[in-house]
């Protein structure tokens, strides 16, 4: 778990960061993780738009 930990903390690839921050969000937001990943994914394709 600490190296998975580090690899995480340490990851130059923003992308994947963001998604295993997601994944580790939707984990510990139980019953209320749809809501948690729909609002997610309005801020980061919203961050998209010129």
């Amino acid at each position: 778990m600490g190296l998975l930990t580090l690899h995480r903390a340490t990851n130059p690839d923003p992308l994947a960061a963001v998604a295993d921050g997601v994944d580790s969000a939707r984990h510990a937001a139980g019953p209320h993780a749809a809501t948690l990943v729909a609002d997610l994914r309005t801020r980061i394709t919203g961050l998209a738009e010129p």
